[in-house]
């Protein structure tokens, strides 16, 4: 008599294999997760950075006590016409990263800092990011926030 199907060895088998090469692949599909979403951060902060020096040249927005134009925070960038960054970013949370904008009026000038840090460390993320007024993006690999001090992306 001739059976048709497999038998629950060869089941087996192919479960094993399939089970193998998945424990294979899925460190490599992170590591390119986490490499996706950090350079998804590092050009949301570029963004940032441009529409920060955009939006403080054409909005000239002065603050009441100094009179210094100002720049703006994710909501200003958003919601300025035409806006200076998409919906998501505006929101604050994009790829895996949160996303927050501090602004401070010093005596020598207005400026902003800008940070990108992972929602879930280490899953989404290892690096953590820095920009302000200077244009220069910074990061932080420790876990802890970037900061002006840390090293510049190359």
């Amino acid at each position: 008599m001739k059976q048709d199907g497999f038998t629950l060895i060869e089941l087996m088998i192919v479960v094993a294999i399939v089970a193998i090469i998945a424990a294979i692949a899925l460190p490599s599909i992170l590591r390119a997760k986490i490499a996706a979403n950090e350079t998804s951060a590092i050009e949301g902060l570029r963004i940032i950075s441009e529409a920060e020096v955009v939006f403080y040249v054409q909005t000239m927005r002065p603050d009441p006590g100094t009179g210094n134009a100002l720049y703006g925070d994710l909501s200003d960038l958003g919601t300025a016409l035409p806006p200076f960054i998409d919906r998501v970013l505006q929101e604050g949370e994009k790829s895996g990263y949160t996303y927050d904008i501090a602004l401070n009026d010093n005596p020598l000038g207005p400026g902003y800092e800008a940070t990108a840090e992972p929602t879930a460390y280490p899953r989404s993320g290892i690096r953590t990011f820095f920009v302000n007024d200077e244009g220069v993006i910074r990061f932080n690999t420790d876990g802890t926030s970037a900061t002006s001090t840390s090293p510049p992306i190359n």
